[in-house]
């Protein structure tokens, strides 16, 4: 049985939707062992006792929890939805045992639907990191890379370790944070791009499928209508990418059932959007009211005598 290595970073606002990930992962990966290494930083004591107990329902899983100490970086750029937590990515190589030399990252917000043995399995080729172009990001200008480079998204990557720790990566990673403080839209993604753009190994799209992705945003992708419609059938990995998430009410987001599904066989099964309203059925039903609202209050506005 083959053994891979898995890394995640959560907060304690995501450690549910860890725990669907890790399911969906385990669920669809019976053939293999996993150790499931999970780097957090304030994560409640027993959420984390809820997901070791879940994991260790899985013969083929063992959990390590590390507990990441990130007051040093607080002076890091947050944005939006943005934790600390992401950041955890960079510091793998001083979180993780100097023996493992390849991890498979998988960020919390995702849902894994095959095997993932083609991910770990494959060559660096001399490459420190394998990742899926991102469709949806213009960032090249804006980090100073040559107009023809391929940024790539970070929430699914397989990272040579031994690589990063022989080129002294984190203290480059570190670096480049601090000098770039205002330029750095994407945070870590944009940190990585920017540090390894002449070290990656890209990986074919259904291994990073953006459940917003439509076929009109492909036209970068080396694939036809016919190809993407069957890769958007069964994707190896969903990522709930933006803000707009299946966790919630509102939100009408594809692959939700997928996230659900597996949501169901978690300790949070019981788990009641926060926003099953009758504003969030609204908005989930009438997506565009707030603009229709706005704008006719605008175009209202026009019709008032001006003094």
């Amino acid at each position: 049985m083959m053994t891979i290595h898995c890394a995640f970073s959560s907060d304690d606002n995501y450690l549910q939707h860890l725990t669907v990930a890790i399911t969906s992962l385990l669920e669809n990966n019976r053939q293999h062992a996993f150790v499931l290494h999970v780097v957090h930083n304030d994560a409640n004591a027993a959420k984390l006792a809820m997901l070791a107990e879940h994991v260790a329902g899985y013969p083929n899983a063992e959990l390590r929890l590390y507990a990441f100490d990130d007051a040093p970086y607080r002076h890091f750029r947050l944005d939006a939805h943005i934790t600390l937590a992401s950041y955890f990515r960079l510091f793998l190589t001083s979180i993780l045992p100097p023996d493992i030399d390849r991890i498979l990252y998988l960020d919390a917000d995702i849902v894994v639907l095959n095997d993932v043995a083609p991910l770990w399995e494959l060559p660096f080729d001399g490459k420190l990191i394998a990742a899926v172009p991102n469709l949806f990001s213009q960032n090249n200008e804006r980090l100073g890379l040559p107009a023809d480079y391929c940024y790539f998204n970070a929430g699914i990557l397989v990272v040579d370790l031994d690589g990063w720790r022989r080129e002294g990566l984190l203290e480059r990673f570190v670096d480049y944070v601090e000098r770039n403080h205002l330029i750095l839209r994407w945070h870590d993604q944009d940190a990585l791009n920017a540090v390894l753009h002449e070290r990656v190994k890209y990986l074919d799209y259904g291994w990073n499928f953006q459940a917003r992705t439509k076929v009109t945003d492909i036209a970068t992708l080396p694939i036809d209508e016919a190809g993407f419609q069957r890769l958007q059938q069964r994707p190896n990995i969903v990522h709930f990418t933006t803000e707009r998430k299946p966790w919630f009410y509102a939100h009408k987001v594809a692959y939700e059932t997928e996230y659900l599904k597996y949501l169901k066989l978690t300790p949070w099964r019981s788990y009641v959007p926060p926003d099953k309203n009758l504003k969030g059925w609204t908005a989930r039903v009438f997506p565009r009211a707030p603009h229709y609202y706005w704008e006719l209050k605008r175009r209202l506005s026009l019709l008032r005598p001006q003094s």
